[in-house]
């Protein structure tokens, strides 16, 4: 099973080189994408990993268009019970990249020191040929994931179901002061549930009703 998510930095933080420089380091650290000896999972679109900070930053200075969102990171992550290997990874994420963001710069970095193989794609935002700055709607993310669900099937690969929004229905003042219970403090405290109950751990420091849970 395969899912895509977007991964968001603190406001303002991908708009700053120094962020961009160490995201792509961080991605190409060879202890996490080395598969065996002088073989490492990493790809490029339109760039090649090893200068691809480079690469970015000389697109964007010849548009002139060095300030604002200087990147995206996304990264496909496969369940630790897929039977894929990092190449076919790699591969995988590649023809995601073609598909999602055409004529555009891109890292593929795929890692291998985690019980689930995964990749990070790192976007420049700053089309090469045309200039052209890439922006994203609202609901970017929910096509992005159509597209990549759709070559993890054709590869065999299972996906999450597709997303839905349920109707969430509200309740009206009668209907809460049924259910509204005055409780002071205290009480509220000597009623917390224990831990237990929910993930079948606990703390000896965790008490329910003045004793302690066994």
């Amino acid at each position: 099973m395969l899912i895509l998510k977007l991964i968001r930095y603190k406001s303002g933080t991908d708009f700053r080189p120094s962020v961009m420089r160490n995201v792509i380091g961080y991605c190409l650290q060879p202890s996490k994408t080395k598969i065996r000896e002088e073989i490492f999972s990493v790809a490029g679109q339109n760039c090649v990993p090893a200068i691809a900070y480079d690469q970015f930053m000389a697109t964007k200075a010849s548009w002139r268009k060095t300030d604002g969102l200087l990147f995206r990171h996304y990264v496909q992550s496969f369940s630790p019970d897929e039977n894929i290997t990092p190449l076919q990874a790699n591969e995988i994420a590649g023809e995601f990249a073609a598909k999602a963001w055409a004529g555009y710069e891109v890292l593929i970095a795929t890692h291998v020191d985690r019980a689930h193989i995964h990749s990070h794609m790192i976007v420049n935002t700053v089309h090469p040929d045309t200039g052209k700055k890439l922006h994203e709607s609202p609901d970017n993310l929910k096509k992005l994931r159509a597209i990549s669900d759709e070559i993890c099937r054709s590869h065999g690969i299972a996906t999450l179901p597709p997303y839905r929004k349920t109707k969430v229905h509200g309740i009206g003042n009668g209907e809460y002061r049924k259910f509204h219970i005055p409780c002071s403090p205290l009480r509220i405290f000597r009623r917390v549930i224990c831990c237990h109950d929910i993930c079948g751990k606990c703390h000896p420091c965790i008490f329910r009703h003045g004793n302690r849970c066994r």
